[in-house]
This record gives C-alpha cells, structure tokens and sequence, in this order.
C-alpha cells in the first residue's frame, strides 16, 4: 500500500501561507501550550517549510481530495504507485480519490533529501491497509514549479 493520506498532523504544515498560494485551505488541530504532540508538530512544521512548494501542497491535500492537481501537476505528469502508472490529471484524480475512498491513513514527513535532482520524502503512513504502518518514499521531480513525476515505493 504505497499511498498516504494527510491527517491531523500533515494539516498543520502549511502555517505560513504557502499552501494558500495554490488555493489550499488549512485545516486541523493547532495545539494548545503544553501538547505533548507539539515538539513533534514543530518539528514537522519546519520540515514542511523546507520542501518545494508543490511538494507541499501536495502533503497538504493528498488523501482528501483531487481538487486542484492541476495547480500541482504538469499536465502530462506521470505518479507511479504499487505497480501501477498513472498519466495526466485525470488519472492521477482518480488513483487519488480511489486511494482515499479504500484506505483512512496519515502521512507524516520524517526525512528529506535530493537524489538526482529528484526531492525524496520519507513519510511514516498508518491507517487501516494491509502492512500498516510503513515508511514509504516519495520521489519527485519538478518542472517548472509543478509535479512532473510522482514514485512511490516502500
């Protein structure tokens, strides 16, 4: 299972506007002093800020909803996915709402790096499919500030 939905955690990434820029609204839970999730929140907070803004947005949404992959994917970009390709919005609007519809999970970013010129993201993803939980890697590669290539693989 190599997607990943953006729960309570990955909501709160996007606190300094960035998402807005792609039309995102936040959502979620901000913490109130003393949480004991908040170091952590902190911590993910920055690495957010620190990933190319598509890669973001993308964190902020993936799982809930297809609306605005057009603002995040080339037209003709490419995700690949348990085996699977898919080419162009439409396709990957649709893995993304099947994703979604059969599996409730989080992500939550916990490491990231360039490889060949590709940003990887490591994430942490629990939820209720098969092999829960696993970290999982995001490769992608940018054109011209949008997605032009997704690979998920464990």
């Amino acid at each position: 299972m190599s997607t990943a939905r953006s729960g309570s955690c990955a909501d709160e990434h996007l606190d300094d506007g960035r998402a807005h820029q792609h039309g995102l609204a936040q959502r979620g839970h901000r913490p109130g002093p003393g949480s004991k999730h908040q170091p952590q929140q902190q911590k993910d907070r920055a690495m957010q800020r620190d990933l190319p803004l598509p890669i973001a947005a993308y964190f902020a949404i993936h799982g809930r909803s297809s609306a605005g992959l057009d603002d995040l994917f080339a037209q003709d970009a490419v995700v690949k996915d348990e085996g699977h390709s898919y080419q162009g919005i439409a396709a990957i609007a649709r893995w993304m709402d099947e994703s979604s519809a059969k599996y409730d999970f989080t992500t939550r970013p916990v490491a990231t790096e360039t490889v060949d010129g590709a940003t990887v993201v490591t994430c942490h993803v629990t939820g209720n499919f098969p092999g829960s939980p696993v970290d999982l890697r995001y490769r992608f590669q940018i054109d011209r500030d949008k997605i032009a290539s997704l690979e998920i693989v464990p």
